[in-house]
């Protein structure tokens, strides 16, 4: 089943997290050319981590939690800085910083954005809509 979920996210740029939420462990899902996005359910909560190797392109995708859904905001942390070869100094040692928000959408179907050259973290509480 995550396979056949993979091949249809990497057609249609449209990520089903039903695999990724029967799954008790870690699962991956490696999106064209430059994000890779690891999810985790644990509970009621859902956490995504997605790696977006562009140097430029921020990257959009849709979550589709199928048998559950996202009740109240999560919290988004990013990881990143002006560019993909920033770093830290002992003179400016918040070139690469971190910055929380609210994901504000709920539901089972809501977009998600990964800026350029970042980490990005998602938590995500969710109750399931079936047994």
């Amino acid at each position: 089943m995550f396979r056949e979920t993979t091949r249809a996210f990497r057609s249609n740029r449209r990520l089903s997290l039903k695999a990724l939420l029967i799954l008790p462990a870690l699962a991956r899902v490696l999106l064209p050319g430059t994000l890779l996005v690891l999810a985790v359910r644990k509970g009621q909560e859902l956490y995504l981590v997605g790696i977006n190797r562009s140097p430029t392109e921020a990257l959009s995708t849709r979550l589709l939690l199928d048998g559950s859904t996202a009740t109240r905001a999560g919290v988004v942390t990013c990881l990143d800085g002006a560019s993909a070869l920033s770093y830290d100094t002992a003179a400016a040692p918040q070139t690469v910083h971190l910055t929380s928000s609210e994901l504000t959408e709920t539901g089972s179907d809501f977009a998600v954005t990964f800026p350029a050259h970042s980490v990005t973290a998602v938590q995500l509480p969710i109750t399931p809509t079936r047994a």
